[in-house]
């Protein structure tokens, strides 16, 4: 039997309608952003996005995803940010990252950076 969790807009309904407010001001960026909950990395796989970062592949058809200590040297090598989270102190801190052979773009310093 899954595990229940607390996610998504039947238990978050004030935060989903929020959201859909910014959606609906910014339609062009509708299919560009989606939300995901990550309580069964933080609370199930003890995951602290707070000293790791996921860094993602493709592999056999299938989306494959480790952990590595941020401030690593592979993460300085500057893959590309896929996915972002408002951290306590106000910032956007990058929690997944693709690995350059899916994305076939040469290291860049710019990727490196949050958006805003």
């Amino acid at each position: 039997m899954p595990e229940t969790h607390a996610c998504g807009p039947d238990s978050d309904d004030a935060f989903f309608t929020a959201l859909a407010e910014v959606f609906d001001r910014f339609p062009d960026k509708l299919r560009q952003y989606a939300v995901s909950c990550v309580d069964h990395e933080t609370d199930i796989m003890k995951i602290d996005f707070d000293k790791q970062t996921a860094i993602a592949r493709i592999e056999d058809g299938k989306v494959v995803e480790r952990f590595a200590d941020r401030g690593g040297e592979e993460l300085a090598a500057g893959l590309i940010c896929c996915k972002w989270w408002r951290s306590s102190d106000n910032t956007w801190e990058c929690l997944k990252r693709w690995d350059h052979a899916v994305t076939g773009v040469p290291v860049d310093e710019k990727v490196l950076k949050p958006p805003g």
